[in-house]
């Protein structure tokens, strides 16, 4: 369920991903960086930036202020 509602969160704030593994893993395209995301666990880590945490809602916020 995490992950069907975290990509429809995704995708109501217009913020691109590409999918993976059946979405197990999505890659969410920030603000000139890329993010790993295991939507089912909300574990999320920015490749380009020593950044990582969890949740959704905290991958959005962090996306939307242009920190990632």
């Amino acid at each position: 369920m995490n992950r069907e509602s975290s990509r429809q969160l995704l995708e109501s704030r217009n913020i691109e991903y590409c999918t993976n593994n059946d979405g197990i893993h999505l890659i969410v395209t920030g603000n000139g960086c890329l993010i790993d995301f295991w939507p089912g666990k909300g574990k999320w880590i920015a490749r380009d930036h020593s950044m990582s945490g969890f949740g959704v809602f905290n991958l959005i916020d962090m996306i939307e202020s242009g920190q990632l």
